[in-house]
C-alpha cells in the first residue's frame, strides 16, 4: 500500500529522525518504533475490516473512519500513528495524520483525536484535490 502523510505528520517525523540523528536514545527507540509501524501500513492489502492487535480503530473520530497503529507494550512508550485509508481509494493509499508518544499524553491524545483528524483529513483532501486541479 502507498503510504502518504500530512504536513503535521512530517514535521513530527522530521523532529524525531534530528534527535535520532543527534544520538538521542529514546528518539532511537521511537524512531525505530515508527519505522515498523509505517512497515505495517506498507504491508497491508486492503484497509482494515475489523480491529487487529496492531490496527484499533478511533472511537473518538466523527466524521471519518480512522485508526490507530500501535506496537506491543513497552514501558514508557506508546508510539501512535493516526490513520485514514481514502474510502475513493482502497487499497491504494493510507494516509498518516500524525503521530505521539501516548506514553507522554495519557488520555489527552485520544481526547484530541477525533477532532483533530478531522481538520487533518479536511485539509488533506483539499490539498490533493487543488494540486489535481493544475492545468499547466
Amino acid at each position: 500500500m502507498l503510504i502518504d502523510w500530512t504536513g503535521e505528520f512530517d514535521r513530527w517525523y522530521d523532529r524525531l529522525i534530528e534527535r535520532a540523528n543527534a544520538g538521542d536514545a529514546r528518539a532511537l527507540e521511537q524512531l525505530a518504533t515508527v519505522d515498523a509501524e509505517l512497515s505495517v501500513l506498507q504491508d497491508l492489502q486492503t484497509a482494515p475490516q475489523a480491529n487487529t492487535p496492531t490496527l484499533r480503530r478511533v472511537s473518538q473520530s466523527r466524521r471519518h473512519e480512522v485508526w490507530r497503529v500501535a506496537h506491543p507494550f513497552v514501558d514508557g512508550s506508546a508510539i501512535r500513528l493516526i490513520v485514514w485509508f481514502p474510502p475513493d481509494r482502497p487499497g491504494d493509499v493510507v494516509v498518516v495524520l500524525f503521530g505521539a508518544d501516548k506514553a507522554q499524553m495519557g488520555d489527552v491524545f485520544y481526547n484530541s483525536v477525533g477532532p483533530r483528524a478531522d481538520v487533518a483529513i479536511d485539509s488533506y483532501m483539499f490539498r490533493t484535490r487543488t494540486e489535481g486541479d493544475t492545468d499547466e
